[in-house]
C-alpha cells in the first residue's frame, strides 16, 4: 500500500494485473461476482481512509476533514452533510469539543453525515470517530519520541469517513449517521489550561487533570449530540483514546467496550471475519468512580496510579451514553497505524461486514 501513488507506480511491472478464478460446474457465478465487487467497494473504503489518516496535519486539519466530507456527498445521492462551525457549537454548548480547538488557527467543528438507506425505518446507527488532527497534548505537551506521528490521531474520523463512503457505493438498507469530532489540540495563548472546569454538551461538568487526555473530551459531546439529535438504537465510536490499550493489547489489536452482549459478540465475530483483531475489555464500577470530581461530576483523568487507562477512557465516555442506547467503544490505538505504511483504516472493514449483515444483506 503506497499514499499518492503517481502514473509511474501505476506502471510498476510489480502491481498486479489479473486474477482468474476457476469455478466447479453449477456454482453461482452471479453470487460470486457479487461478492467479489463487495469486496472491492470495502477494499477501497478502507484505502481511502488509509490515504486520509496518513494526510500530514499542515494539510490535514480541520478545514481539509471538513472538505474531505462534503466531497463525499456530492458523490452521491445517499449523503448528505451539516457542518456545525466553532460558534454554532458554542451555541449548541460543545464545550469540550471547542475547549480541545480552541488554541487552533483551523477552529474545531463537528461534521454530521447522513446516510438514508432506508426511508421506511425510523431505526438509526450512530457510527462516531475521534477527529483529532494532530495531537501535541495541548499545555500538558507531549515529549520528543511520541509527538512525531499524531498528525494519525484522526484514525477514528478517517475509519468513519471510510465506511460512509463504502456504505454510498454498497447501498446497504440502513440509515447511518457518521460524525466527525474535529479538532486540533494546539498550542497558543488561547489553549485550554489544565484544572479547567468545562461544563459539557450533556451537562455533565469536566475537570481537566491533563489537557493530553482529549480525544475523550471531543467524542463526549459528540456521542451526547448524536443522541440528543438522531437518537440512534446503536452509537458506536473509534478512537485512538489510550496508550493504556496498547501495553494491554499490543500495537496489532483494539480494546472493545460494549454495553449489549448481542451488539458486542456480532461486532467480534465480524471484526474476525475480517482480519480486524479486536478483544473485549471490561468497565467496572472502579473504573467509573475513579473518575467523580470533588468540584465538579468527573474529571478527564484518574489520580496517577489507578491503572487500567484504557477501562478508565471508555469509563468516561460511558458517562454520556443515554440508557437505553446499545454502544460500543473500539479503542483502536494499536492498530490505527503500522510502522511501514502509517495508517492501516482499521475498523472500517469491521463496520462496513457489519452493517452488511445487521441489514442483512439487503441492499437498496
Amino acid at each position: 500500500y503506497l499514499t499518492k501513488k503517481d502514473e509511474e507506480d501505476d506502471k510498476s511491472p510489480n502491481k498486479l494485473q489479473s486474477v482468474s478464478l476457476v469455478l466447479e460446474n453449477g456454482e453461482n457465478t452471479d453470487a460470486l461476482k457479487s461478492s467479489i465487487e463487495d469486496a472491492r467497494i470495502i477494499a477501497n473504503a478502507c484505502n481511502f481512509a488509509r490515504d486520509l489518516a496518513n494526510e500530514r496535519s499542515d494539510i490535514g486539519n480541520p478545514d481539509y476533514y471538513e472538505a474531505q466530507a462534503i466531497e463525499l456527498c456530492q458523490s452521491t445521492d445517499l449523503l448528505k452533510a451539516t457542518v456545525i462551525d466553532y460558534n454554532s457549537a458554542k451555541k449548541e454548548g460543545l464545550n469540550l469539543l471547542c475547549a480541545v480547538g480552541q488554541g487552533a488557527t483551523s477552529l474545531p467543528r463537528l461534521v454530521l453525515l447522513e446516510y438514508n438507506g432506508n426511508p421506511s425505518s425510523d431505526e438509526k446507527i450512530a457510527l462516531v470517530g475521534k477527529g483529532i488532527t494532530f495531537d501535541t497534548g495541548g499545555l500538558n505537551l507531549k515529549p520528543t519520541g511520541s509527538i512525531e506521528k499524531m498528525y494519525m490521531d484522526m484514525s477514528g474520523t478517517a475509519a468513519v469517513l471510510g465506511c460512509m463512503k463504502g456504505l454510498g457505493a454498497l447501498r446497504i438498507k440502513a440509515n447511518v449517521v457518521g460524525v466527525l469530532c474535529l479538532a486540533e489540540n494546539a498550542i497558543s495563548s488561547k489553549s485550554y489550561p489544565p484544572s479547567s472546569i468545562i461544563r459539557s454538551h450533556k451537562g455533565l461538568t469536566v475537570e481537566i487533570g491533563n489537557t493530553d487526555a482529549e480525544g475523550r473530551l471531543v467524542l463526549a459531546d459528540g456521542l451526547s449530540y448524536v443522541q440528543k439529535i438522531h437518537k440512534p438504537k446503536v452509537l458506536i465510536d473509534l478512537a485512538t483514546l489510550t496508550g493504556a490499550c496498547v501495553i494491554a493489547l499490543g500495537n496489532h489489536t483494539a480494546g472493545l467496550f460494549c454495553n449489549n452482549d448481542d451488539l458486542k459478540d456480532s461486532l467480534l465475530r465480524v471484526s474476525e471475519e475480517f482480519g480486524e483483531s479486536v478483544w473485549p475489555l471490561p468497565i467496572f464500577k472502579a473504573h467509573s468512580e475513579a473518575l467523580k470530581g470533588n468540584q465538579s461530576d468527573l474529571k478527564n483523568i484518574a489520580k496517577p496510579g489507578t491503572g487500567a487507562g484504557a477501562s478508565i477512557g471508555a469509563a468516561f465516555l460511558k458517562e454520556f451514553v443515554e440508557e437505553g442506547t446499545h454502544w460500543a467503544h473500539f479503542d483502536i490505538a494499536g492498530p490505527a497505524s503500522d510502522d511501514e505504511t502509517g495508517g492501516t483504516g482499521f475498523g472500517t472493514q469491521t463496520l462496513l461486514g457489519w452493517l452488511k449483515e445487521r441489514s442483512q444483506n439487503q441492499r437498496i
